[in-house]
């Protein structure tokens, strides 16, 4: 008898073997394909009905235009006549009792007139059928991305939130170490502590709703969700300006094309309908009859036909109008649609700039933190008692770091999304596709130079950490010129100033030029212009004893008389007075090659005296227009344009000055540059945008 225990090892061993059967004959099955973007893309198409719907469509006309071009050839009759014996006749007509008639007949209306016109209707009909399937496969491959991209969007939301997660519980357990040793308040714990929770949700959220949507991908797809690759997108290629998708989509668009297609139907029918109920008609055959006495005679038959009918001037006139009003109506909605083609790609173009400058703004604000976390881990590492270094603090920073990383992956995602809409609505599969439609080339909107108002520096000279942080904020924001104010302390040290040439060398190091800013009101006085002649003076002396390096590279002054009580009265005198104190200040930088005098006015001085400002423009480099409290392009452009227009003609450079205070988000500050910089790029003279002023820039793009 088995004992038990043996019977065990038989079953332990039974199974053993089958795992072992079925592993070793899962190892042996070919790794299973999986399906990229691209391949995916090409099954959409596949197995899309729409297209295999469209295709039959096109199959359907081709084969009503192979029919039409036969349908108005010869006609070939046979006819047979029977007539008994004894029928009623007349004399002049034989008795007939068998009669047979074998004729080829030919309308020559149909064949002449009807027919071109129906063959040209046909091949209308298949230009619309061939636009309806390329529009389906164009579609199904847009819908397909626009899937694809929402499910990288929800994994990387997923992997973002894990990353969280691990921060926080790090940050949890220094806290909660902090409280036991009253270090922490149990209120900092319950925050941390509430702030991982959400992340494992927003975790277990987006991997939940990526999961569902990759397995509905898959099911619609007729595959596995295994066999679906979610992994990122290739770096798309330039967008081309607005104006030429445009003008591609009005080529390529299929819903147009099928209008235009439906139009050209309307025409040829209209071509056609003027011989509709006429009949000119030619034929020719033989006849075989037996007559009454039982003999067969024969002999050809020829003839001509002519039919129109009473009604026909009604009736062609009617129909003409009926064609031709359906044609207006194509040609109509074909202009409809090609007008709202150009709202979207408005639309489109406007959310892609704006999510590209949100992408900017992420990465730039990422750059911020990399630095201030490069900072806190050198006071970390170098800990010292008058450095505070504090691990917390690094970890909040890794935080928002990684929350800034999200924003910018989400911001190009969304702007993914808009570029294969704008290919889409422009008539285009594939990015590769825009040079055969002459549109590569990034013909786009683009970002313009930038400088920047710096009025208190004491936080920013002399202090290492704050000069790094600065340097790095000018860099993401594309500041390439900053307007320095050296105030009336730096002056009388400023040739012996060691922080000054360091802090210059850094700026130029990283493309970023300065100028010396200041300005007073006063000035304009003959009296008080002594201080301002003192103030350039040093400029002056302290590069003639520096390097090319640690040199200022221009001197940029903020006079403004219209802020004196005197200016209601005495506009144009304080005007001329300005232009001669320009003048004495460009008097005493002649000799420095290469430090430009800029200056900065607001949007009316050329209303005030048009002859005395053409002299200012005319003595300095540079001019600023201070256009604040402006948040249109029409607005900004309109209130300068006189201004502009002064300095184009004087060949000098133009700076617009847009204040950051005026408004609520970056976002709007980004988007109003962007405007107004490509309205005004063809104008030589123009050379970008200058930002009031640091502490306000800053402020606003932490919002």
């Amino acid at each position: 008898m088995v004992s038990h225990k043996t019977l065990s090892l038989l079953a332990v061993s039974i199974l053993v073997f089958l795992f072992q059967t079925v592993y070793a004959s899962d190892m042996t099955k070919p790794p299973r394909k999986t399906y990229g973007l691209k391949e995916l893309e090409q099954l959409a198409v596949e197995r899309d009905a729409n297209v295999e719907s469209a295709r039959h469509l096109v199959n359907s006309a081709k084969g009503e235009l192979g029919e039409t071009g036969l349908s108005y050839g010869p006609d070939a009759d046979i006819l047979f006549i029977y007539g008994p014996r004894g029928g009623k006749v007349t004399k002049e007509e034989i008795h007939k009792e068998y009669q047979v008639w074998m004729l080829v007949e030919q309308d020559l209306v149909d064949l002449l007139k009807i027919r071109p016109g129906r063959i040209k209707e046909m091949m209308a009909g298949v230009e619309g059928a061939e636009a309806e399937f390329e529009e389906a496969q164009r579609l199904a491959i847009y819908e397909l991305r626009e899937q694809y991209v929402d499910i990288l969007e929800e994994k990387t939301q997923a992997d973002f939130y894990l990353q969280l997660k691990d921060i926080y519980q790090n940050l949890l357990a220094i806290m909660k170490i902090r409280q036991l040793e009253k270090e922490a308040l149990l209120s900092d714990v319950l925050e941390i502590e509430g702030a991982l929770i959400e992340a494992k949700e927003s975790f277990l959220t987006f991997w939940n709703n990526y999961e569902s949507s990759r397995n509905l991908l898959a099911l619609s797809l007729g595959l596995m969700a295994e066999e679906i690759e979610i992994r990122d997108i290739r770096p798309l290629p330039p967008l081309p300006s607005e104006e030429k998708l445009t003008h591609a989509s009005l080529k390529n668009r299929g819903e147009i094309k099928l209008f235009e297609a439906n139009a050209k139907q309307e025409e040829a029918r209209a071509s056609t309908s003027a011989y509709e109920d006429i009949d000119a008609e030619i034929f020719g055959g033989y006849r075989f009859r037996k007559n009454k006495e039982g003999e067969w005679r024969s002999g050809p038959e020829v003839g001509v036909g002519f039919s129109i009918p009473l009604s026909y001037l009604g009736l062609k006139k009617s129909r003409r109008k009926r064609f031709t009003e359906a044609k207006r109506f194509w040609e109509s909605e074909a202009k409809a649609v090609a007008e709202e083609t150009r709202r979207e790609i408005r639309r489109a173009y406007e959310r892609y700039a704006l999510e590209n400058i949100r992408s900017l703004n992420a990465e730039k604000g990422m750059e911020l933190k990399r630095e201030e976390m490069r900072i806190e881990r050198a006071r970390i590492e170098n800990a010292v008692s008058t450095v505070p270094a504090d691990r917390v603090n690094l970890l909040i920073l890794e935080a928002e770091a990684v929350e800034m990383d999200m924003e910018k992956r989400l911001a190009e995602y969304e702007k993914m999304k808009s570029y294969y809409e704008l290919l889409f609505l422009a008539g285009v599969s594939q990015p590769e596709e825009l040079s055969v439609y002459n549109l590569a080339g990034g013909g786009g909107r683009k970002l313009y130079p930038r400088a920047l108002w710096v009025w208190d520096v004491k936080n920013v000279l002399g202090n290492d950490p704050q000069e790094a942080f600065f340097v790095s904020f000018c860099k993401t924001k594309g500041i390439d010129r900053v307007f320095f104010s050296v105030n009336r302390q730096m002056e009388g040290s400023l040739p012996r100033n060691t922080d000054m040439p360091d802090f210059i060398t850094r700026l130029h190091q990283n493309n970023i030029k300065i100028s010396a800013l200041f300005g007073d009101s006063l000035w304009v006085y003959p009296r008080k212009r002594a201080r301002l002649i003192k103030r350039i003076q040093s400029i002056v002396a302290y590069n003639a004893v520096h390097g090319k390096r640690a040199r200022f590279d221009g001197i940029h002054l903020d006079i403004e008389p219209h802020t004196l009580k005197e200016w209601g009265s005495e506009k144009k005198e304080l005007l001329k007075m300005l232009a001669d104190t320009y003048g004495l200040a460009k008097a005493e930088i002649a000799t420095e090659t290469g430090l430009l005098l800029e200056v900065d006015i607001p949007t009316f001085y050329e209303k005030v005296d048009p002859s005395v400002f053409k002299k200012i423009v005319e003595t300095v480099d540079v001019i600023t227009v201070m256009d604040y409290e402006r948040k249109t392009p029409e607005k900004v452009i309109g209130a300068a344009r006189a201004e502009i227009d002064a300095v184009v003609k004087a060949d000098k450079g133009v700076i617009v000055g847009l204040n950051a205070g005026d408004f609520p988000d970056e976002t709007d500050l980004e988007k109003l540059m962007i405007e107004v910089g490509n309205r005004l790029s063809a104008t030589h003279s123009f050379m970008g945008f200058a930002i009031h002023d640091f502490d306000s820039y800053r402020a606003l793009a932490v919002k």
